[in-house]
C-alpha cells in the first residue's frame, strides 16, 4: 500500500487521476468495501491500481508522441496560468525520463507535454551514474514518479564513440566507459558491423535500466512494491516516433541477484566492524592452558607432566591447573597445611 500513498501523495495528475477514478468507482459498486476485504484482496486491489497508474502515465507518453508524430501537437500547460500554478502548488511530474543531451530530442516536445509534467534527466548517451541515479531516486520518491523511461535515440554520437574505440580526452573516458559493456554485448551477439551502432543503442538502453535496478535499492524498492515502472525506448530523430522496448526481460533475475548482493555485502560489513577481543597475559595463559574445550589438543597440565596422564583433560596432581602463579599458595603455605605423620605404635614395626 506504500507505494500507492507515495503517488497519490505526489499530487498525482489530473488527468492521470481521473483515469483512475472511474476504474475505482466501479469497484466501490461492486459492494467489496476495503473494510470487508481480506488483507489478501486490498493487497490485490492496490497492485491493481498501481498498475492502472503506471499504464496511464505510459499512456500519456504514448499519446503525446502521436500527436507529434503527426503533426497535432497540443501544446498542454504551457502558458502562463500553468506556470503560476506550478509555482504555487509545486511541481507534479506524472514521469521521470532519463534520456540523452542531444539537442534534437527535446524531451517535452517530443512527448507533447507541459510544464511540470516530466522530470527530466539529461546526460550524453543516458547513462546512469551516481549523480544520475540520485536525480531519478528523488523523483521516485520525493515526487512520486510511478514511472521511469530510459530513452536511448538513433544516431548517438556518445554510443558511437563507444563503437569506434578512439583515442578521448578529457571526462569523455569515464562517460564512455558507462557505455562499453552494452557495446561489448552487442559484438558477442555476432551483430554485423552495418548494424554494430543501432544495436549497441539498443543494448544501452537495457545496460542503463540494469545499472538502475542493481546500483540502486531505492529504486529496486520501488519496482518490488509495484510503485514503479521502468521501461526502455529509442527515440528516432529522423521520423520522431519513439519504439518501445518495454521492460527488462530479466528484470525479476536482476532485482534477486542485487538484493542477494547486497545482503552479502551487509554481512560481510557487520563481520568487519566488530572490535577484536583484548588478550591479556592471563587470558592469554588460560587459553592456552585449557586450548583442548575449542577442540585442540589436551592441555599442557594433562599431557606434560609425567605421569602417564595422557589425554586426561584434568590437570595432574600438583600441576597449577592453568591458574596463574599468583592466585596459587606458596609453598610455605602447602608446608603448613600438610599434618606430619603420626608416631608408630610401641611392638609395630
Amino acid at each position: 500500500m506504500n507505494g500507492v500513498f507515495r503517488v497519490f501523495r505526489s499530487g498525482f495528475t489530473a488527468c492521470v487521476a481521473y483515469s483512475l477514478l472511474g476504474s475505482l468507482a466501479l469497484r466501490a459498486d461492486s459492494g467489496l468495501g476495503a473494510a470487508a476485504q481480506s488483507p489478501a484482496a486490498v493487497r490485490k486491489s492496490a497492485d491493481q491500481t498501481l498498475t492502472l497508474i503506471r499504464e496511464a502515465s505510459l499512456a500519456l507518453l504514448k499519446e503525446g508522441n502521436h500527436r507529434y508524430v503527426t503533426g497535432q501537437p497540443r501544446h498542454p500547460n504551457q502558458d502562463a496560468d500553468r506556470r503560476s500554478i506550478t509555482v504555487a502548488e509545486g511541481q507534479k511530474p506524472f514521469a521521470t525520463i532519463l534520456a540523452c543531451s542531444d539537442s534534437r530530442s527535446p524531451v517535452e516536445v517530443i512527448f507533447d507535454r507541459g510544464i511540470g509534467e516530466l522530470f527530466v534527466v539529461r546526460v550524453a548517451g543516458n547513462v546512469a551514474d551516481d549523480t544520475q541515479l540520485g536525480t531519478i531516486e528523488y523523483g521516485v520518491t520525493h515526487l512520486g514518479t510511478p514511472l521511469l523511461v530510459v530513452l536511448g535515440h538513433t544516431g548517438c554520437g556518445a554510443v558511437s564513440a563507444a563503437c569506434q574505440g578512439g583515442e578521448l580526452h578529457g571526462h569523455l573516458p569515464s562517460l564512455v566507459r558507462r557505455i562499453q559493456p552494452a557495446v561489448t554485448k552487442a559484438r558477442a551477439a555476432g551483430t554485423h558491423p552495418d548494424r554494430l551502432l543501432s544495436a549497441s543503442i539498443q543494448a544501452n538502453v537495457w545496460q542503463q535500466i540494469e545499472v538502475v535496478v542493481k546500483e540502486s535499492s531505492v529504486l529496486r524498492a520501488a519496482v518490488k512494491d509495484g510503485s514503479l515502472q521502468v521501461v526502455g525506448g529509442i527515440y528516432d530523430l529522423e521520423k520522431g516516433a519513439i519504439t518501445w522496448l518495454g521492460s527488462h526481460p530479466r528484470e525479476s533475475e536482476l532485482i534477486a541477484s542485487a538484493d542477494t548482493a547486497e545482503k552479502a555485502a551487509a554481512l560481510a560489513s557487520a563481520a568487519a566492524a566488530q572490535p577484536a577481543r583484548p588478550v591479556t597475559p592471563q587470558t592469554a595463559g588460560h587459553g592456552e592452558a585449557h586450548a583442548d574445550h575449542s577442540g585442540h589438543e589436551a592441555t599442557p597440565s594433562a599431557q606434560g607432566t609425567g605421569h602417564g596422564n595422557h589425554g586426561s583433560a584434568h590437570p595432574a596432581p600438583g600441576s597449577s591447573g592453568g591458574y596463574p602463579a599468583s592466585l596459587l599458595p606458596s609453598h610455605d603455605v602447602k608446608a603448613r597445611g600438610r599434618k606430619a605423620p603420626e608416631p608408630a605404635a610401641p611392638g609395630h614395626h
